[in-house]
């Protein structure tokens, strides 16, 4: 399993002094927000620079990861309506904890899986450089991600009211062209994502327990 399984680069020891609080006046959590101007994230960031900005194709075979609240891994569906762009991650991680802020969302438990698929030929892509919790790619760039896919390092929320978080790497497809690039990915396999792990786990960096405990095998 865990050749399948891809990490983000991370530091085996946690951010100091954590604090995050609800800020009323804007209704929502501040606190040590990702940015490369911070030593414990530059690093990080370098390695995600290093693996995706020179390049411009995602080679044949590499992974895919996408988090949904369909079993069916041929049912890719956009989470909203007026979205241009589909997500994947890069990496398992970025794309297990979405499933805990869509039950942290919902006033009833949501049953959610992680997908991995496989590329089935070298995909072109623009690299989003980023100065860190600066907005997703379509925020950033919209007029290319609406043109080709996208990679962009990406702040990974530990559930909607998050008390942690991390770095990872997502790609974006735009909508109008996906048709076409849905035919090049491959499913290979379908994780239940246990969502009272990711509860219990939710102020814990990688170093401190191991994600893939929080996936069980459907098929």
């Amino acid at each position: 399993m865990n050749s399948i399984l891809i990490y983000p680069p991370y530091n085996k020891y946690k951010l100091k002094n954590i604090s995050f609080k609800f800020d009323m006046n804007i209704r929502g959590f501040v606190g040590p927000f990702i940015n490369r101007n911070t030593k414990y994230w530059k690093k990080l960031y370098e390695k995600i620079d290093m693996i995706y900005m020179n390049k411009n194709k995602l080679p044949k075979g590499s992974f895919l990861y996408r988090c949904s609240i369909y079993k069916d891994p041929k049912n890719i569906k956009s989470s909203s309506e007026k979205s241009e762009v589909v997500y994947f991650g890069l990496d398992f991680i970025i794309s297990i904890w979405i499933a805990l802020e869509i039950n942290e969302k919902s006033s009833e438990y949501i049953k959610c899986y992680l997908h991995i698929y496989e590329l089935k030929k070298d995909i072109p892509y623009k690299y989003i450089y980023s100065l860190g919790s600066d907005g997703v790619p379509m925020e950033l760039e919209p007029k290319i991600c609406i043109k080709k896919a996208c990679i962009h390092p990406q702040e990974i929320l530990h559930g909607y009211l998050y008390k942690g978080n991390e770095l990872g790497t997502e790609i974006t497809f735009p909508i109008k062209k996906f048709d076409k690039i849905i035919n090049n990915i491959k499913p290979l396999k379908t994780f239940e994502i246990d969502i009272q792990k990711l509860k219990e786990n939710k102020e814990k960096y990688i170093y401190e327990w191991n994600p893939k405990k929080a996936l069980k095998i459907c098929f």
